[in-house]
């Protein structure tokens, strides 16, 4: 019953599809049907543009084609791509490029309404520098003290400069609103004991029902020596309501520095004088990505640690460390420290499982721990583990594992402390096959 149904659905659709065949095929052919002719080199120009190339001509007055086809190979990958662009186009943008790999060749390629090719003309053009692109990866507070602080306008009555980093919102700083005034720009300054670069601000404002003399604009400056200034941004929009957190994003003054001026321009209520209560300041890691840096991953790695096994005997104690005795799972194997792992003179560690009876020096019985209340193991094997520990990465392992059923061997990451993981995320398997008996 269902192919008797599926039959009936079907057929009207296979007579709709024949039906507009037929009519597409007795379709007069519109279009310029001459002999085409593509372009001349010298027709064509090109300008590089950031990560870009534009190809650009004229069109021709009285038609020479109906399309033509613009073909080129991605350095990047080998493949070719191919655009078709109307009689009545004059320019072409082609995205993704990279200044670095120098001329493109682009294959240009006449045609016309009948599909009939004309000769091929190749153009060579360039690409402008794509840029670079850039994410915060972390950031991290640092440590102020008051003596790091000052400000070029402190009001004598209250607010002092340190209650910025007391920790306690209801405190608060405060610029002079008595007289004499100074009018805007006003600052506070920061004096490192070291060298910052990448870097983020955070504050917030006073926590007052007084709605004047909120920062509403304000520059950021650094400056290696305290006295030259450059300044890294212009901040605009800055809340102006009580105790509210601004979070900046982050900023890449491209070289380092050790004072930073927060110098305010504008303030809620035009007032010439500014207030707020906490004011923090953050290094920033920020990951780069350069289209135009080296052609692969790898040429970007350096390589900070490696063991090829070279030699024979034990693993080299200052990198590895061996588990012993029963460890998770319930597992059957005995882990030694001597015995089940070895060079083997060509370069490679060799960890073998053994089918042999050892005794289990913590063995206690009737015990409930499944570790104590087995006298004796049936298996023995190695674990071992790097004294290697890394934050950020790439980590490449070769290895050939056994197959046989029964078999689980495994090579995973192992957080270095569960004060930054949560337990259940501690392991984090690289590869894991098991083979169940």
């Amino acid at each position: 019953m269902k192919r008797y149904m599926t039959f009936l659905f079907a057929l009207p659709v296979m007579m709709l599809l024949a039906s507009c065949t037929d009519n597409i095929t007795n379709m007069e052919r519109t279009g310029y049907l001459g002999e085409p002719k593509t372009l001349t080199a010298s027709e064509i120009r090109s300008e590089a543009l950031p990560g870009q190339i534009k190809l650009y001509w004229s069109a021709p007055v009285a038609a020479t084609y109906e399309y033509m086809k613009v073909s080129y190979v991605n350095p990047a990958d080998g493949r070719r791509l191919t655009q078709v662009v109307s009689r009545h186009t004059s320019e072409l943008l082609i995205s993704n490029t990279l200044q670095k790999y120098g001329d493109y060749t682009f294959t240009f390629q006449a045609y016309n309404a009948d599909g009939t090719a004309a000769s091929p003309v190749e153009v060579k053009a360039r690409s402008g520098k794509a840029p670079a692109s850039y994410a915060e990866r972390s950031r991290m507070r640092v440590t102020l003290t008051a003596s790091q602080l000052s400000t070029d306008n402190q009001e004598p009555s209250e607010g002092p400069i340190r209650n910025l980093i007391d920790g306690n919102t209801s405190t608060f700083f405060h610029t002079r609103w008595s007289s004499p005034q100074k009018p805007l720009p006003q600052y506070i300054q920061i004096n490192f004991n070291e060298e910052h670069e990448d870097f983020a601000i955070k504050y917030t404002t006073r926590d007052t029902g007084n709605a004047d003399g909120f920062p509403t604009s304000a520059d950021l400056l650094v400056s290696d020596d305290g006295t030259n200034w450059t300044t890294v941004a212009t901040l605009s929009g800055l809340p102006a309501s009580r105790k509210t957190d601004y979070n900046s994003t982050f900023f890449r003054p491209g070289k380092k520095f050790k004072h930073l001026r927060f110098l305010v321009t504008s303030t809620s209520g035009n007032r010439n004088y500014f207030h707020m209560s906490e004011f923090s300041f953050y290094d920033v890691d920020v990951v780069v990505d350069d289209p135009e840096a080296e052609t692969t991953e790898q040429s970007k790695k350096v390589l900070v640690w490696s063991d090829e096994f070279e030699g024979t005997g034990q693993p080299d104690p200052a990198k590895w460390k061996f588990e012993e005795g029963f460890q998770r799972n319930h597992e059957d194997q005995y882990y030694m420290k001597e015995g089940n792992a070895a060079l083997d003179g060509s370069g490679h560690l060799v960890i073998t499982a053994r089918r042999q009876n050892v005794s289990n020096p913590n063995y206690q019985a009737g015990s409930s721990d499944w570790k104590k209340n087995r006298a004796n193991a049936k298996y023995t094997s190695a674990s071992m583990q790097s004294r290697f520990t890394y934050r950020y990465g790439t980590v490449e392992v070769r290895a050939k594992i056994p197959t046989v059923s029964g078999s689980w061997p495994a090579i995973w990451q192992w957080a270095e402390s569960l004060r930054q993981f949560h337990s259940r995320l501690r392991q984090f398997n690289l590869a894991e096959p098991c083979f169940r008996r």
